[in-house]
């Protein structure tokens, strides 16, 4: 049988297990999928132990750190700098990130285009991921943050202007946000 998990800490709240579980035997296939609680001073110690399952997936506070222990990055780990999912293999271990995956083919599947304007709310890292792709399909990008996140979203929007210069973004307060020119309704 072979053995996933999910690493992270705290896991307390996580439904992964019975997720992946179901999502496996929808394919026909019977999988030990565990739950692996390991705070981040205990990764180094605890990461041959999960390089004997088949692949696991990653979450807070696990998704940078664990690069470093990864032999190769898909291209959009590379992108975004963090990693959700890894693949062990006989002679490597392969560091995916799909947290946008999921976030373009819920866009497709609406039938509506990020190369329109859109509000984004919060700028975290899985926002942050959602944040870029969307300028890198055209988006005119407004992020609604909280006071206390200025600083980060002003240094991803730096970021953000190193890689694509003609990106439209800008950042509102939240509590501000009603008072943006923005066009009332969804369209697709």
């Amino acid at each position: 049988m072979r053995k996933f998990g999910i690493l992270g800490h705290p896991l307390g709240h996580s439904l992964s297990p019975q997720i992946h579980t179901a999502l496996f035997a929808l394919d026909g296939e019977t999988v030990d999928y565990q739950m692996y609680d390991i705070a981040p001073e205990e990764l180094h110690d605890k990461f041959d132990f999960l390089s004997t399952l088949d692949g696991f997936n990653i979450t807070i506070p696990h998704k940078v750190s664990i690069i470093d222990f990864c032999d190769r990055l898909d291209a959009g780990a590379q992108r975004y700098r963090s990693v959700n999912c890894i693949k062990v293999g006989k002679d490597e271990k392969i560091g995916y990130n799909t947290d946008v995956i999921g976030f373009t083919k819920s866009i497709a599947a609406l039938g509506a285009s990020l190369n329109s304007r859109v509000l984004l709310i919060g700028c975290g890292g899985v926002g942050r991921m959602i944040a870029t792709e969307a300028l890198r399909h055209g988006a005119d990008l407004t992020i609604g943050i909280i006071p206390q996140d200025r600083e980060l979203v002003e240094e991803f929007i730096r970021e953000a202007k190193q890689t694509m210069p003609d990106a439209k973004v800008q950042y509102a307060v939240t509590a501000d946000i009603s008072d943006l020119p923005m066009k009332r309704g969804i369209t697709t």
